[in-house]
């Protein structure tokens, strides 16, 4: 249990990363949401992975293996943001939830990917 709290402590703090660098970047300096999203996402890379390897897993393993692990699962998660978005521009919605769908629906994946495959050396 205490694991998933450490895990959405992690993902509290990489969520509003996420959202404050998406909004400037879109609403602030005009680039489309898309690649705001995009970079938005990026930008959390390198706290999110040692966060998660050091604070949530306590993984002990290989930073070069588990990197590449955590680069993999990231790119699963950095798709369905991307999906979330074209779906949310075709469709004229409100251009939040280009920013929220994606905080609340990828940590599931994240979780489950993080926990039996990317940090399988937790201690």
């Amino acid at each position: 249990m205490m694991k998933l709290v450490r895990f959405a402590l992690i993902g509290a703090l990489t969520g509003c990363t996420y959202a404050l660098t998406t909004l400037s970047l879109y609403r602030g300096l005009g680039i489309p949401m898309l690649w705001a999203s995009i970079m938005g996402y990026l930008a959390i890379l390198p706290f999110s992975f040692l966060g998660h390897k050091k604070f949530t897993f306590r993984s002990n393993g290989k930073y070069s293996r588990e990197f590449f692990r955590f680069a993999i699962s990231f790119l699963f998660g950095l798709s369905v943001t991307i999906v979330i978005v074209m779906i949310v521009e075709k469709n004229h919605f409100n251009d939040l939830y280009a920013i929220i769908l994606p905080i609340l629906i990828v940590p599931i994946s994240n979780f489950i990917l993080s926990n039996l495959w990317v940090f399988r050396n937790q201690s």
